[in-house]
């Protein structure tokens, strides 16, 4: 089902009304805008500072909204090294948790908020192209941290946790040099499951799936989205999306229409998961339909849901444009408006979040 969403602008009264309702159901959207992690309400009347001076980027909210994990620019670009740092949602508790975080790949909090997995450059020599990016895992309460992945893998990325906090996934990719170049470029792709409790890993993927670069867990525990490298953006075909069973492996790849599609995004229940494809339609799949909402101004890539599963909030790909609040099930194709200003470049990971992470 295509809707075309009819958006109301920030100054309607009716808007306002609504807006009213979803800071009292679900207050607070995170963010980061001018390198500093804010917190900000709906209405965008109402920004706070919880961190600055940090040169921030990738800010991830805690399961229970009461935290953030965000990358610190440290200045070393040269080894892709950033800061990973943590706030209480009111600006207290900044704490420093690690100087060697990879800058382009955001922290991965624990379902019970007690531990963060982030990528590290540590054993990657940049300059030569060679060594491990691997996972660190950090003990919040006690500050330990944890090499989950040694010199096993090449180039780890995309980490996300188990519902029950027992396993991670992750994709393994290979860096190669360039011919006749100092660049650096990333290929290959296969998804990996790692028991924290035996430290033990397999390979769910091995080879069936090309180019895998994103895999997202549903929040029930029983499938994966598996998103893969978008291999030629002028392509016919550029990237694909496919289902992964936990329990038996089967892989089934969904059809997504020969166009450009963003990372999967699901619901906090795990009924639903959403996608952007081709900049402007916002791709929404349940168990039972496929819907697409079609939106009058162009989007970023990254969704993010409302606590209850009820919105998806859509920022724009330009940040003068407006942010859109989708509504799906019997109000789909209703769209409210509001105006946040955020860090909307690649490399700064700052879009609005709404609840925390689910892809």
């Amino acid at each position: 089902m295509l809707v075309d969403g009819i958006a109301l602008e920030p100054t309607d009264a009716t808007l306002r009304s609504r807006l009213a309702a979803l800071d009292a159901r679900h207050p607070l959207l995170l963010l980061t805008n001018a390198g500093d992690v804010t917190v900000t309400t709906f209405d965008g009347e109402d920004p706070r500072v919880i961190a600055t001076g940090r040169d921030a980027s990738w800010a991830v909210w805690s399961p229970d909204r009461t935290r953030a994990a965000f990358l610190s620019d440290s200045g070393d670009d040269e080894d892709w090294h950033s800061e990973l740092w943590t706030v209480d949602a009111d600006g207290s508790g900044q704490r420093l948790l690690a100087d060697n975080a990879f800058s382009l790949g955001s922290p991965s909090w624990s379902p019970d908020g007690r531990s963060v997995v982030y990528v590290t450059t540590d054993d990657f020599d940049r300059n030569r192209g060679q060594g491990w990016v691997g996972l660190r895992l950090i003990d919040l309460e006690t500050g330990a941290q944890r090499n989950l992945t040694g010199r096993r893998f090449h180039f780890t990325t995309s980490v996300v946790w188990s519902p029950d906090g027992r396993h991670i996934a992750f994709v393994e990719r290979h860096i190669y040099r360039l011919e006749d170049s100092n660049q650096l470029d990333v290929r290959g792709g296969d998804v990996f499951l790692l028991d924290l409790g035996t430290g033990e890993s397999r390979n769910l993927t091995k080879g069936r799936i090309r180019d895998a670069w994103t895999v997202s867990w549903s929040p029930r525990g029983d499938r994966m989205m598996i998103a893969t490298d978008v291999d030629q953006w002028a392509s016919a075909d550029p990237n694909h999306l496919y289902r992964l069973d936990v329990t038996t492996g089967a892989i089934e790849e969904l059809e997504t229409g020969g166009v450009v599609t963003s990372y999967p995004y699901w619901s906090p229940d795990g009924s639903m998961f959403a996608v952007v494809q081709d900049d402007r339609v916002v791709r929404i799949f349940s168990e039972e339909d496929v819907s697409w909402v079609r939106l009058p101004t162009n989007v970023d890539s990254v969704l993010s849901w409302s606590p209850d599963g009820t919105v998806v909030l859509a920022p724009p790909k330009n940040y003068q444009d407006v942010t859109h609040l989708i509504h799906v099930g019997e109000e789909l194709g209703r769209i409210d408006t509001i105006r946040v200003m955020f860090d909307n470049s690649y490399s700064s990971g700052g879009p609005p979040q709404w609840s925390a992470r689910t892809r």
